[in-house]
């Protein structure tokens, strides 16, 4: 992922939220369900990512973490964890996406994703 111009913070939180789901335990459900989806490869047979990534959304409860290094038809993947959000105001949410931009570019994140933060509070909005 640094190769991909992660930097350790980004790339050490998703591994730390995993950990702290584990030890926090559910004893009856599995504590996270990881998917993967995409294209199909010989002897692999995957879903539909949008399609899946809607269901997960609809029946979230507490939190969901989406990490992501493109995102296709976004509006319509995230419509459902907007309404689960409005649903359910204790969810929450974090993204860990790749935003694209040229080499050497300096645009301050704020300005290339409004509303986002560098802190792990919930957001209230998409």
């Amino acid at each position: 992922m640094a190769e991909q111009g992660f930097s350790e913070k980004q790339i050490a939180k998703p591994r730390e939220l995993i950990l702290a789901d584990r030890t926090g335990g559910q004893a009856v459900e599995p504590p996270i369900d990881l998917v993967t989806s995409g294209p199909e490869a010989p002897g692999i047979t995957n879903r539909d990512t949008s399609v899946v990534v809607r269901e997960l959304f609809a029946h979230a409860n507490h939190s969901v973490l989406v990490i992501g290094y493109a995102v296709y038809q976004g509006q319509q993947v995230f419509e459902a964890l907007a309404t689960r959000m409005e649903q359910f105001p204790s969810l929450q949410v974090q993204f860990f996406l790749n935003v694209p931009r040229p080499d050497a570019d300096t645009t301050p994140s704020a300005i290339l994703c409004p509303g986002s933060s560098n802190d792990s509070k919930t957001s209230s909005g998409l």
